[in-house]
């Protein structure tokens, strides 16, 4: 009974890894939105093709995020299986991907609210 219990608890915790894993791509994404129109720079006599760069740069970028997403949750499927008997390796491995998600999260958040504050 104790196994089925870590198993249990090893799938909810990559379901929980893989969610804010996807929280934290959604965030630099938007980051990466707001940055390639600042950063870009806009030629007066081609406002075409810079749209084209700026909204072809985030999208780019979504689809990097999203396979570096998918090769994390194939990572952390991998870690978390084989820390599945030892629940204390488990929970520290989780507690250090939390992290790293939250922060890249955090980031992204800062970047897409913060910096047009700092501007305005």
């Amino acid at each position: 009974m104790r196994r089925v219990g870590l198993v249990a608890l090893t799938i909810v915790l990559l379901f929980i890894s893989a969610g804010l894993g996807l929280l934290a791509a959604n965030q630099v994404y938007e980051a990466s939105r707001l940055l390639s129109a600042v950063v870009v720079p806009m030629n007066p006599m081609d406002a075409t093709g810079w749209q084209r760069a700026v909204v072809l740069l985030p999208r780019l970028m979504l689809l990097v995020l999203l396979f570096a997403w998918l090769g994390a949750v194939m990572v952390w499927m991998h870690r978390y299986t084989q820390r599945a008997a030892e629940p204390r390796r488990l929970w520290a491995t989780f507690a250090r991907v939390t992290l790293v998600e939250l922060a890249l999260a955090a980031a992204g958040w800062l970047v897409r609210f913060g910096l047009p504050r700092l501007a305005g």
